[in-house]
């Protein structure tokens, strides 16, 4: 998130679905999708079944780190940026 905020600090918001789409072109899956969207739909995160708790946090992990290996190649293509 630091990575896109120094890249361009106003390009896109700076949260990891943000940044999928932006920089991945990935739509996330979000919590809403797997815990609901408010009232009585909404349940906390212990009650997601597990397969859905699998996939949305295994997903955020893999997405984080595509979005390394992406801006961290975006930001050596930039020399007054890269401090090494």
């Amino acid at each position: 998130m630091l990575m896109s905020y120094v890249l361009n600090s106003t390009a896109t918001r700076h949260n990891l679905d943000a940044l999928a789409q932006y920089y991945l072109k990935y739509k996330t899956t979000t919590f809403e999708d797997v815990a609901g969207k408010g009232g009585f739909k909404k349940v906390t995160f212990d009650l997601v079944p597990m397969d859905q708790a699998v996939h949305y946090a295994s997903e955020d992990a893999d997405i984080t780190y595509r979005l390394y290996k992406e801006l961290k190649s975006r930001l050596a293509k930039e020399p007054v940026l890269n401090p090494y």
